[in-house]
């Protein structure tokens, strides 16, 4: 539940920025990667789809843990370094961003 939360938020983020990519969460899946975990690892263009515009994300984007270690010294953008996961709004901020840079 608190992962598709996660995602749900993050996808309301990215249509606020582009507002022609609604709605957003039709169009996203998500999917466990082996490949090393990188910002540019978040997204990706679905390979189950030739057409259609359909975006996979990364499963370890909706885990506080891994997305904070993407970010310049394991911090936090919330400045909220140790809150539970529910406080902090990193997971949901990089990954509207990824969205919206992928779209």
């Amino acid at each position: 539940e608190d992962q598709l939360t996660c995602l749900t938020q993050a996808c309301e983020l990215a249509e606020v920025m582009d507002p022609s990519s609604a709605p957003l969460l039709t169009t996203v899946d998500v999917f466990e990667s082996q490949a090393s975990w990188s910002k540019e690892a978040i997204c990706r263009a679905a390979e189950a789809f030739t057409s259609g515009g359909r975006v996979e994300v990364d499963r370890r984007a909706l885990h506080s843990e891994a997305v904070h270690g993407l970010l310049p010294k394991g911090g936090c953008i919330c400045g909220r370094e140790g809150q539970q996961p529910e406080d902090c709004w990193c997971r949901q901020s990089i990954l509207a961003c990824s969205l919206h840079g992928f779209r």
